[in-house]
């Protein structure tokens, strides 16, 4: 497959998508995701009613969007994706699809939710079809998009990585771990306290000296044993949120999320009998413990992704926390832990 055979095919889903926006229901949202407008059309009832309440809509002043996604669905519009320019033997583990794993030209495939993603980060474009809205992969209502934002994102220095992020003031803590390492618990603990909140699952990192984190979808998870911890301070939020497929509330946070913090450390939470100080850990047994959940659920470009942990947990220090079932002791600990980090 050429450049410009993988080119012509994404143009091509291209057309077919804003037909399908152009036939209705169809739905445009404007997004600021760490500062890079971005304008993502949406075409089928059913999919912008489970897409849209998780994507966090931002002002860019009428600019040019800088990036253009468009998703659809089969059922809802009546519209398929085009014949795709490779063959059975070239989709591979991860979703990913052979000869686009990498830029300017992505792509992955989800056998299981019948949903393709495709996305040529030159042109700053991005599709992802469906077969059905209804039965669409229960994650996605969560981080709407989550793969052609990540991939078009990237040429723009904005990293999206499986974290959380939490701060006080200016300055911020990530929070990474696999699924059920209590992220969600900590981050959720700390925007009950008053702490700023950029996100609770999927946060987008712009690395530096000092790195920053930015918000990237408009969604909170939490269990009922969360939500029973935290002592009904989210019980407005959680009143006709969604469940997820795991029976996890889709708690909306569009209101609270915070654009941008300073990151002073990474942290590793750990669930405990009872929630202690940080403790400084290893930044390469850190990386190991990451790197295999975030590549899992984020196919294609791996090799930036782990470039981006690399350096995350090479430039700041890295942290453990026990986080216990007394959350009250946790955001006293994260921001001791960057009070301690920011003046140092």
């Amino acid at each position: 497959m050429t450049a410009a055979g993988s080119e012509d095919f994404v143009l091509g889903l291209v057309d077919v998508a804003r037909a399908a926006a152009a036939d209705g229901p169809a739905r445009t949202l404007t997004l600021c995701p760490a500062g890079v407008s971005v304008c993502v059309h949406l075409a089928g009832a059913e999919l912008i009613d489970r897409l849209a309440p998780g994507l966090l809509e931002g002002s860019v002043d009428g600019e040019r969007p800088a990036i253009e996604l468009w998703a659809f669905d089969g059922v809802g519009t009546g519209r398929s994706a085009p014949r795709p320019p490779w063959g059975p033997r070239d989709y591979l583990q991860r979703e990913e699809i052979a000869g686009w794993t990498q830029p300017p030209h992505l792509a992955s495939y989800s056998s299981d939710y019948a949903t393709l993603s495709v996305a040529g980060t030159d042109a700053g474009l991005g599709v992802q079809w469906l077969r059905d809205a209804a039965v669409m992969a229960p994650w996605e209502g969560g981080a709407p998009l989550r793969s052609i934002l990540r991939w078009t994102l990237a040429r723009h220095g904005a990293h999206l990585i499986h974290a959380a992020a939490v701060g006080t003031g200016t300055d911020g803590v990530l929070l990474l771990g696999s699924g059920g390492a209590g992220k969600s618990t900590t981050a959720l603990a700390c925007l009950q306290a008053g702490m700023a909140l950029v996100s609770d699952d999927y946060t987008l990192v712009r690395p530096g000296p000092v790195p920053t984190a930015h918000p990237a979808f408009a969604i909170a998870k939490a269990g009922p044993a969360s939500l029973e911890l935290l002592g009904g301070g989210l019980d407005a939020r959680a009143a006709g949120a969604r469940l997820d497929w795991r029976g996890k509330r889709r708690l909306p946070i569009a209101d609270v999320v915070c654009e941008a913090l300073a990151l002073r450390a990474v942290v590793l939470p750990r669930v405990a009998p009872r929630t202690g100080a940080a403790v400084p850990a290893d930044g390469r047994e850190a990386l190991r413990t990451v790197a295999v959940s975030t590549l899992l659920q984020l196919p294609g470009d791996s090799a930036t992704t782990l470039t981006v942990l690399r350096e995350l947990l090479a430039t700041l220090p890295v942290y453990t926390l026990d986080v216990g079932p007394d959350v009250a002791a946790i955001p006293e600990a994260i921001g001791a832990l960057i009070d301690a980090e920011a003046a140092a």
